[in-house]
C-alpha cells in the first residue's frame, strides 16, 4: 500500500506542477530489495553473504533514485519520465490500474493535506 501511496502522490504533484507550468519531473522510485539490516543480525558477516543472493547492496539501490535525480536522459526527455514509476534501474515501469487512478490520487492529496493541517503542518 505504501508503494501505491507513492505513485498516486508522485502522479498528483506531477500532474499539480504541470498545471503551474513548473518545469520539474516528478517520479515514483523503487530502489529493489535492498538489505539493509545485516547489521542488526547474529553472524553478521554469514548473512551477509548469504543474502547477497536475494538483496542488492545499499550502494546498488541507490542506482534508481540516483538516475531518477541525475541521469542525462530524464533531463533529454522528461515528458517520458513525467509521473512515472522506476524500478531497478531506471526502468520505466508500468503500474496498476488503481495507481493509475486520478481520483484515488487526489484523494489521497486531500486526505493527505487535511490530517496536516490537522496537526498543524
Amino acid at each position: 500500500m505504501s508503494k501505491l501511496a507513492n505513485i498516486l502522490f508522485s502522479k498528483e504533484l506531477q500532474r499539480r506542477l504541470d498545471a503551474n507550468n513548473a518545469a520539474i519531473t516528478v517520479m515514483a522510485v523503487h530502489p529493489g530489495g535492498v538489505g539493509t539490516f545485516y547489521h542488526q543480525l547474529i553472524f553478521q558477516w554469514f548473512f551477509a553473504w548469504l543474502l547477497s543472493f536475494i538483496f542488492l547492496t545499499p550502494e546498488q539501490g541507490a542506482y534508481s533514485p540516483a538516475f531518477a535525480a541525475a541521469s542525462p536522459d530524464v533531463r533529454a526527455d522528461p515528458k517520458k519520465y513525467e509521473g512515472k514509476f522506476l524500478c531497478p534501474i531506471g526502468v520505466l515501469t508500468e503500474v496498476s490500474k488503481q495507481a493509475d487512478d486520478q481520483d484515488l490520487a487526489k484523494e489521497l492529496w486531500q486526505t493527505t493535506d487535511s490530517v496536516l493541517e490537522s496537526i498543524g503542518v
